[in-house]
């Protein structure tokens, strides 16, 4: 019940950054703590941490990819 207060963490703290983050980073950690968390299943304490850490990065991941999408076109020519 609380994954999705951890993908909420990590959707403030995207938009808690000064500027827009890398989006590689946040994914490899997401990756990551997936097989950290396929490695300890038989470890409960293990699990709930690293599905917990996925969650987080997750979040982060998926509000970046948001903040892509939603991003307008950048101009750099100046209107006449």
């Amino acid at each position: 019940m609380w994954l999705p207060v951890a993908a909420m963490g990590g959707v403030a703290l995207n938009l808690s950054a000064d500027r827009e983050p890398v989006l590689w980073l946040p994914a490899a950690l997401t990756a990551a703590f997936a097989g950290l968390a396929w490695g300890s299943r038989a470890r409960p304490a293990a699990l709930g941490a690293s599905l917990a850490l996925m969650a987080l990065a997750a979040g982060f991941v998926a509000m970046s990819l948001r903040t892509l999408r939603v991003r307008g076109p950048c101009s750099t020519a100046s209107a006449s």
